[in-house]
C-alpha cells in the first residue's frame, strides 16, 4: 500500500484473497552430454523468465542436437559431430543466462534506483540489443566452430553466424530455399567458372547437400557482403557452416569430408 501511495494518485488496493511467492533460479549444467545421454532446454539451463528467452533457447538446443543426431543415426555423419552440441550450445546458454539476469535486474531488482534503471533502457542500441537477444538471432557459434587456419577471411556474416534472410527483387525469400533437412550450398553470383567445383561437391554429397545458385541481387550483396562467386554452406539449423571463395572450394570439401561419411 505504501508503494501505491508513493508512486500513484487515486489508486487503491482491495482485499488480497490469494497470493504466492515467486522465485527465480539460475542453474547451468556442468555438461550437456554424458555418453548417450544429452541435456537440452530446462534440463540443461534455468534462468529468469525476463525477456521470454527460455523457449527460444530450448527450441534452439533441440534443433542443434536434432539434425546432428539424425545424420549420425542415418549413417551420414561421423559420431564426432555430436561432440559439437555441447561445444556450441553451452556457451549460448551462458549468454542467455547473462542476458536474462541483466533484464531481470532492470525490471525486478528492489533497492536500486529506478531512475538509473530507466536510463539504462534508453542507452543507444539498448532496445536493438534486447530484441536480438530475446529473439535468439544475436547468438552465434563463430568462436566455437573449427575452420582451416589458412582460410581467407571474407567480409559478410562469419562462419558460425545465423544465415540472414532476405527478399529477392525477382520475388521469393532466401529462406524458402533452405526449407529442407540437409545442408545447402549457396553459390553466390560471380563471373568465375565454378561449375566443375559445384558439380563435384553435389555429386559427392548429393544425399545431404542441396545446391542453390542465387541470382544477382542488391539485397544479397548488402546482407552477405561482396558476393563475387563465393560459396556459403548453410547447416540444417540455418547457421553458416562454411564460406569461401571458389578458389578455396577444396577447403570446403575437406571440411565436409571431416563431418560426413558419404
Amino acid at each position: 500500500m505504501r508503494l501505491l501511495d508513493h508512486h500513484f494518485d487515486g489508486i487503491t488496493m482491495g482485499d488480497v484473497v490469494w497470493h504466492s511467492r515467486w522465485e527465480t533460479w539460475v542453474r547451468l549444467a556442468d555438461t550437456f552430454r554424458q555418453g548417450n545421454v544429452f541435456l537440452a532446454g530446462d534440463a540443461a539451463h534455468v534462468h529468469s523468465t525476463t525477456g521470454g528467452q527460455g523457449m527460444n533457447c530450448c527450441m534452439q538446443d533441440a534443433f542443434n542436437l536434432g539434425w546432428k543426431l539424425a545424420l549420425v543415426l542415418k549413417g551420414y555423419a561421423r559420431p564426432e559431430l555430436l561432440d559439437t552440441y555441447e561445444a556450441e550450445r553451452r556457451p549460448v546458454a551462458e549468454q542467455v543466462i547473462w542476458a536474462a539476469s541483466s533484464l531481470h535486474d532492470i525490471f525486478m531488482t528492489h533497492g536500486k534506483d529506478i531512475g538509473q534503471r530507466t536510463r539504462t533502457m534508453f542507452d543507444p542500441g539498448y532496445t536493438e540489443k534486447v530484441v536480438n537477444y530475446c529473439s535468439g538471432v544475436a547468438y552465434t557459434y563463430r568462436d566455437y566452430v573449427q575452420k582451416p587456419a589458412d582460410l581467407t577471411e571474407l567480409n559478410g556474416p562469419a562462419i558460425g553466424d545465423r544465415a540472414p534472410d532476405l527478399d529477392f527483387e525477382q520475388g521469393g525469400a532466401l529462406f524458402d530455399r533452405l526449407r529442407h533437412e540437409y545442408f545447402t550450398l549457396m553459390a553466390m553470383p560471380g563471373d568465375c567458372d565454378r561449375a566443375p567445383v559445384i558439380e563435384r561437391l553435389q555429386r559427392r554429397f548429393s544425399r545431404v547437400l542441396a545446391v542453390e545458385t542465387l541470382p544477382r541481387s542488391e539485397a544479397l550483396s548488402k546482407r552477405y557482403g561482396a558476393t563475387d562467386g563465393r560459396l556459403f554452406c548453410v547447416r540444417p539449423d540455418g547457421y553458416i557452416g562454411f564460406k569461401c571463395s571458389a578458389d578455396e572450394a577444396h577447403l570446403l570439401e575437406a571440411t565436409l569430408e571431416g563431418v560426413l561419411t558419404i
